[in-house]
């Protein structure tokens, strides 16, 4: 996964954009758009390094960073509070993953597979 800034991530009026995943952004091009729209897409995806911005956006993208951590952790705890007085009553959650009961939506019902 590479994340960064990216020019004509998508055909905004912003030419860079933040991607947390530019694989997934080119494969998601790649099986979406019309075939002959994608070479020229595909080249014209640059990176911005890092040592090409200005301090103050890279001292922005740290608070950034640092906030986005902490939202995270914050939101991870909250949902672990209020999971199960939010949820589907019967959610197979386990921790790890929704199908911990099987695939079948047959698991929101109690039954087993």
């Amino acid at each position: 996964m590479t994340a960064g800034l990216l020019f004509h991530c998508h055909h905004s009026e912003h030419l860079a954009e933040w991607t947390d995943n530019a694989e997934e952004r080119f494969k998601y091009v790649e099986r979406t758009k019309p075939k002959n729209e994608v070479e020229l897409r595909f080249a014209l995806f640059m990176f911005v390094s890092i040592e090409d911005l200005p301090e103050a956006i890279r001292k922005a993208c740290a608070k950034w960073d640092k906030a986005s951590a902490e939202w995270r952790k914050a939101c991870a705890e909250w949902s672990k509070k209020n999971h199960k007085r939010l949820c589907h009553p019967n959610c197979p959650w386990d921790g790890v993953t929704i199908f911990a009961k099987g695939t079948s939506v047959a698991a929101l019902a109690g039954e087993k597979p």
